[in-house]
């Protein structure tokens, strides 16, 4: 749209001046311009015959046309034709201006005859002629080119709104609407069409600024005129409604005014003629769903996830048009089914899941309004030809419905006392048996769905949760539940075993924690909820309930363990360091002060041996945090390097004497050995299982010499005297790595089987099966391997008399 252009106009009027000017100075100085060779008495005479003529053409012709216009009754666009072209024409010479110039002519004519300037009064005479027949011929124009006054009209309607004269605005938009309400009234439908056509050209003409404009009168004259509920009004109603869609596409305009009067455009579908209903695909419906559609791709930029409009078209189609519209039932049947063909053919032909939400919306509405044939013929003929389908979208979409169904059979809260929809329910569960069945045996769910999917239909189906009538009272909510178990007892029917089952949520990646430990505390409504889930929908199962929920318990406690293993503590390396080294001094500190008490140490000894002692363990992360365990591991480490270390000397010099402990002379033959020692290293208590009269006095001897208590020789016992060995602890070191891929795949916690590698794990003493990746890279997140080195000096001798140092082995 264009500001006004007056500039033909002001060029005609500044010629005028510019002649009467002339003319005027002609007049001054006596230049004759007009005289054409008559005397000075004979042209004035002419110049007085003009001016009669001149008063007369104006006064009677402009009362003529006057008249003639204000007779044209003839509205369009809600303006009057003749009173347009009089007062509102979007020229600068409109005919009340060039009347008033008229009037403004006669009476400088006049002035000028007073003056006796002939040259000026002639050049008025002229310019006022001219006038005249210019008013005549655009006057002619409503009769012989009444469509150049219907452009002049909009084209005015365009100027005023950019100019943003609001009153002029709504007085324009106040017209047309009550002008287009007239015609509906008088169901004059052709003129309504030409006249609905301003919108159109104002939308198509227009840009940002005035877009919001047009379509909120539009959606205020749409609803004013669907009220009269003519078929043949809403007929030219509908194809205008399309118009404007059409052409809010090719503008790319994106459309927000439908929910404001979606109700009427419904209404409108509602009442057309059955012909439009007989082409398929191409159905009322249909047709604005496309348009609609496509619009939400254009101005979204193809971002599907972001609809809106299609996804209320579908969900609110049944209710306003199939369900009201005065059809035959068979027709009625057709046309739905034809719809939800449409919207199964759009999901087809998209791989990201558009046209998913819409099928659910319109499938859902059917089940709201208990049209159970519908739903029947549906699930009936998509099963039928989709059991096999590979479009995931398809699967996702009966996966859906029947979990829905499921809900509704289970939601006893808010449905206990309207039953119609469980009643309904349960017929549509019986018709169709067989082929639910059917679908759940061919489902592949693994390819079927995706987290995101997953996410999707959770988001929907939440959305379809049963509320209470009154906004008042409260409910629980249990749809996510529903949707979880159901999935868990489709994922149980496709798993052997738990192992297999924790694949599947690997792969989905549910709210495990949640679900499961619900299923667990509830474990007498899992067992019913999985019961009838197998029974109207599974059929053959792999598992019963007894068995289904022994595992889900083993699934949940070891993705509960295995969760744990997996988490990384995100600890820095030299923290490791710290807390062990602080810990080695501590552990240095008990050893010596242990050892101290046992061991002589004569610095001036010869035949001294130094010797480093080296070991390792494997810690996971967790305990670097237990200080005390800690101490133990690390005290027990270095206690064992040394204590070996002497027993392999001593088995070097000394003979080993072996006893077997079910003999009953045992005690009393190591008894009659060690008698005349005076301290012992290992387990106190190792000869306790023999006979109650010698176990008593060996604990008698026991109290009387000293004991090294240690773990480490388990059925060894070394008997010496207290001068035997001279020792001490020079050092010890600490170092803290993460293990190679080697070093994990031979420790002894790790047994490969069957292309796996079991772990038991340290912490939970629980055995898991992982594959290599996943078993680095816990070793990597969960454990280290500490490196320990003592540096000891000792010695030792015996008497060739009597033995100094006696070792006994006991057998089992």
């Amino acid at each position: 749209m264009e500001k006004r252009k007056f500039w033909i106009e002001w060029m005609i009027v500044a010629i005028a001046i510019v002649i009467i000017f002339f003319s005027v100075l002609c007049d001054v100085f006596d230049i004759i311009i007009f005289k054409i060779g008559l005397s000075s008495a004979r042209f004035l005479d002419l110049v007085n015959t003009l001016f009669n003529i001149q008063a007369s053409i104006s006064t009677l012709g402009i009362a003529l046309l006057a008249l003639l216009i204000d007779s044209i009754e003839e509205k369009r666009y809600g303006v009057k034709i003749g009173k347009f072209v009089m007062t509102n024409h979007i020229k600068l010479l409109t005919h009340q201006a060039i009347i008033i110039f008229e009037i403004l002519l006669l009476i400088v004519n006049y002035i000028f005859l007073l003056f006796n300037w002939l040259n000026a009064s002639v050049s008025v005479f002229l310019i006022s002629t001219f006038l005249i027949i210019f008013l005549s011929m655009d006057i002619l124009i409503l009769f012989s080119d009444k469509e150049t006054v219907y452009k002049d009209i909009l084209n005015n309607f365009n100027v005023i709104i950019l100019e943003n004269d609001i009153k002029k605005i709504n007085n324009i938009f106040i017209n047309l609407n009550n002008h287009l309400e007239e015609l509906s009234f008088e169901r004059k439908t052709i003129e309504l069409q030409e006249n609905l056509d301003s919108y159109h050209t104002l939308y198509e003409d227009g840009n940002e600024k005035t877009r919001e404009l047009i379509e909120t009168n539009y959606t205020e004259m749409f609803i004013r005129v669907s009220y009269i509920e003519d078929r043949y009004t809403n007929e030219v109603l509908y194809k205008s409604f399309i118009k404007i869609l059409e052409i809010a596409n090719s503008k790319k305009y994106k459309i927000n005014f439908i929910d404001n009067m979606q109700n009427q455009i419904y209404d409108v579908i509602a009442s057309l003629p059955q012909k439009y209903y007989y082409k398929e695909y191409d159905f009322p419906y249909i047709n604005i769903y496309n348009l609609v559609l496509v619009n939400e791709k254009i101005t979204n930029n193809g971002n599907f996830k972001e609809k809106k409009q299609t996804v209320n078209i579908a969900r609110n189609i049944y209710p306003q048009v199939f369900k009201i519209i005065d059809w035959d039932a068979s027709f009625r049947k057709a046309r739905i089914s034809g719809f939800y063909s449409y919207l199964m053919q759009l999901l087809k032909n998209n791989n990201n899941g558009e046209g998913l939400e819409e099928i659910n919306e319109f499938t859902k509405s059917l089940i709201d309004n208990n049209d159970i044939e519908s739903i029947n013929n549906i699930i009936s003929r998509t099963i039928d030809f989709e059991t096999r389908s590979t479009n995931i979208f398809v699967n996702v979409h009966l996966l859906s419905l029947f979990i829905f169904f499921f809900y509704i059979l289970y939601e006893s809260e808010t449905l206990n006392n309207d039953s119609i929809l469980k009643e309904s329910t349960v017929k549509i569960l019986n018709k169709n048996q067989s082929n639910i069945n059917e679908f759940f045996y061919h489902l592949n769910i693994e390819s079927s769905l995706s987290n995101d999917l997953i996410n999707s239909l959770n988001n929907q189906l939440n959305n379809w949760e049963i509320l209470q009538h009154s906004h008042l009272e409260a409910k629980l909510l249990i749809m996510e539940k529903v949707i979880y178990i159901f999935l868990i007892s489709v994922l149980l029917n496709k798993s052997r075993d738990s192992s297999s089952l924790n694949i599947y949520f690997e792969h989905f990646n549910f709210k495990l924690n949640n679900i499961l430990n619900y299923i667990i505390k509830d474990e007498s409504n899992f067992k019913l909820y999985y019961e009838e889930i197998t029974n109207k929908f599974i059929g053959i199962t792999l598992h019963n309930k007894e068995q289904a929920f022994q595992i889900i318990q083993e699934s949940y406690n070891t993705l509960k363990i295995k969760e744990k293993l997996f988490i990384s503590n995100h600890y820095e390396e030299e923290k490791f360091y710290t807390k062990a080294q602080k810990t080695l001094t501590l552990a240095n500190e008990h050893i010596n002060q242990k050892l101290s008490n046992f061991f002589n140490y004569d610095t001036e000894l010869n035949n001294k041996q130094n010797v480093i002692l080296a070991d390792c363990f494997i810690l996971p992360i967790e305990f670097f945090d237990y200080s005390d365990f800690m101490l133990i591991e690390i005290s027990k480490t270095i206690e064992s390097l040394i204590i070996n270390e002497l027993l392999n000397k001593f088995k070097e010099i000394i003979n080993t004497h072996t006893f077997n402990y079910k003999d009953n002379d045992t005690l009393e033959k190591i008894m009659g050995l060690v008698e005349d020692y005076d301290s012992m290293i290992g387990k106190h208590n190792s000869f306790l299982f023999f006979n109650d009269l010698l176990v008593k006095k060996y604990e008698e001897f026991l109290t009387s010499i000293k004991i090294l208590d240690v773990n480490v020789l388990k059925l060894t016992v070394i008997f010496l005297n207290s001068d035997s060995i001279n020792f001490i602890i020079n050092k010890t070191s600490i170092i803290i790595e993460k293990l190679k891929d080697d070093e994990v795949i031979s420790n002894n916690f790790v047994n490969e089987k069957d292309e796996l590698y079991e772990f038991n794990d340290m912490e939970s003493d629980q055995l898991y099966r992982f594959n290599k990746d996943e078993l680095l890279s816990l070793f990597a997140n969960k454990y280290r391997k500490i490196n320990i080195e003592v540096d000891i000096e000792y010695n030792f001798r015996t008497d060739e008399r009597l033995p100094k140092i006696c070792v006994i082995n006991l057998e089992k």
